[in-house]
């Protein structure tokens, strides 16, 4: 469920940077070079500190630890070249590392980083262009219901919940829906939360026909959409985040947690082992 709050975070937020930078511009373009360094200052660091962790540093360091050998299985090409999904699709095992596992939500979030700004190009048909992508995810995610890690990690699979957040801040933009400009009753708003947490809790267990498991991630998607326009664009929120200020601090360190925790779980679980004995 996080990591589906996260892609639809990222497709709003970047969607709306680029049309912020667009509209800023004098000559009414945004610069997609700066656009990628950005991307890169943010997310290759600590990307690539973990990939060294993971071939380089683990292998010795468990020896160490448990005087026992164990060979990284994954394939480095697949994290070097930002397609670890595809290490989770094609290989029969998960690698060794959990670092590495957790790594394959980042590799979509760079396919998405690289290509939908030159797609973002094309003005005219913006909102065709992130339709079409969002029925096309649908059709794939149909196509093959079966393969359960095509449906969970395949970029053709998940672009469809970016794509949901892409097409409503094309929207917003376009239509001038300003900060805090909607008002809304708090009934009906607490009824759509319930609504949407509702059906994140029995769509998995009644919903398993081809049709439900190629819809299911845009369902969350849709609740979670409406749970970040509740708190950017309605004047009285349910529960204003905003005003909390752990999570206002946390979210400067999630991207690191999220790589991290693997690490963490793994000095635990070898530390309760040692003291158990």
């Amino acid at each position: 469920m996080g990591v589906k709050l996260f892609f639809v975070l990222s497709g709003f937020l970047i969607t709306y940077l680029l049309l912020v930078e667009e509209q800023n511009s004098t000559i009414e373009k945004y610069n997609i070079s700066n656009f990628w360094w950005r991307r890169v200052l943010r997310i290759w660091p600590l990307y690539f500190m973990v990939i060294f962790y993971a071939f380089v540093l683990y292998e010795p360091l468990i020896k160490l630890i448990t005087h026992k050998e164990s060979f990284e299985n994954a394939n480095l090409f697949n994290y070097l070249f930002f397609i670890p999904n595809f290490q989770l699709i094609l290989s029969k095992v998960y690698p060794l590392n959990n670092c590495l596992t957790v790594l394959w939500s980042l590799g979509i979030e760079e396919q998405f980083y690289l290509f939908w700004p030159l797609l973002f190009f094309i003005k005219r048909i913006r909102l065709y262009v992130i339709t079409f992508i969002i029925i096309f995810s649908i059709v794939f995610r149909y196509l093959n219901f079966e393969e359960i890690k095509v449906i969970e990690y395949h970029t053709f699979s998940v672009i469809g919940v970016l794509g949901i957040w892409c097409l409503l801040a094309v929207i917003t933009f376009k239509y001038k829906i300003q900060q805090h400009s909607i008002h809304l009753p708090k009934l009906i708003n607490a009824g759509i939360y319930a609504l949407g947490i509702l059906l994140i809790i029995i769509y998995p267990i009644y919903f398993t026909s081809s049709y439900a498991i190629a819809l299911s991630t845009k369902v969350t998607g849709l609740f979670f959409a409406y749970l970040i326009f509740e708190q950017i664009f309605i004047q009285n929120p349910l529960i204003s985040l905003g005003r909390v200020k752990l999570f206002t601090n946390l979210g400067k360190y999630t991207y690191g947690l999220y790589c991290l925790h693997p690490i963490g779980i793994l000095i635990a679980y070898n530390i309760t082992k040692i003291l158990h004995k």
